[in-house]
């Protein structure tokens, strides 16, 4: 009986050792095969396609995301060769990008590519990159004197026509029951440097303004009394925008940028 025992006490400590390596094997393939499945995966990486992109900006704001992913190296993880391209005006890349001189326009606003859509641009918007932040502007002694949209009746007020802001800003106005013809009068502009200079010297009395110009209007002596998010918490700017009629390639680095 105690011999008995003993064998069955070799057997079992054999199963269990038996048991152990055939665990350490599999441990250790299970590893190989994790290595090899990430050369692999590496060795796929590289030998992806490269796909190259013209990007289009506005310069008065810049390309904040874009910034961003060039410095950390997030376009080349993406396998994309991407050429920033600047443009003084919304109009002038929506230009460039509808010839086909670029492929995707960033910071052109939200307005503006609607426009051209309304005029029979071939244009997709396929995502955002940013959301509000213009601000109403006037001289800081006047800030106080603007508590609801019916304090701007009787001003002077200067804008950029299909700027968002000032798309945003009329209809706001229009919905509190104010005639944007008859119950003040709008000033257009071609850029927001000048819009601020007509607040600081009195030329007029409201500037319809943009976020890249906080700092220039802080330094002139002006106080934004109204942001675009008060209008509206889900204002819309700078829509990406390309051309219609994707093709698969397209659609593939547009996903990846």
């Amino acid at each position: 009986m105690k011999k008995r025992n003993w064998l069955i006490g070799i057997g079992l400590s054999a199963i269990l050792v038996l048991s152990a390596c055939g665990g350490k094997e599999t441990a250790n393939e299970a590893a190989s095969k994790q290595n090899a499945s990430s050369s692999e995966k590496a060795e796929e990486k590289d030998n992806e396609k490269t796909y190259e992109l013209k990007v289009g900006y506005g310069s008065i704001y810049g390309a904040p995301l874009a910034d961003i992913a060039i410095d950390q190296g997030f376009f080349e993880e993406e396998n994309l060769k991407v050429e920033m391209v600047p443009f003084q005006s919304s109009a002038d890349g929506l230009n460039a990008l509808q010839a086909g001189k670029i492929d995707i326009g960033l910071t052109f606003g939200s307005t503006a590519p609607l426009n051209f859509i309304a005029q029979g641009s071939n244009f997709e918007l396929i995502g955002g990159h940013m959301e509000g932040g213009h601000p109403i502007v006037v001289k800081e002694e006047h800030k106080d004197e603007y508590k609801t949209l019916q304090d701007f009746k009787g001003k002077t007020i200067g804008s950029i026509p299909l700027h968002t802001n000032d798309v945003y800003f009329k209809s706001e106005l229009q919905k509190a029951g104010i005639d944007i013809h008859k119950d003040v009068k709008f000033v257009e502009f071609k850029t927001l440097s000048a819009i601020l200079e007509a607040v600081k010297t009195g030329k007029i009395d409201v500037g319809v303004s943009g976020t890249a110009h906080l700092t220039k209007t802080l330094k002139l002596g002006l106080a934004p009394i109204l942001w675009i998010n008060d209008l509206d918490k889900n204002a819309a700017c700078c829509r990406v925008t390309v051309r219609g009629e994707i093709s698969d390639d397209q659609a593939i680095a547009y996903k990846n940028l």
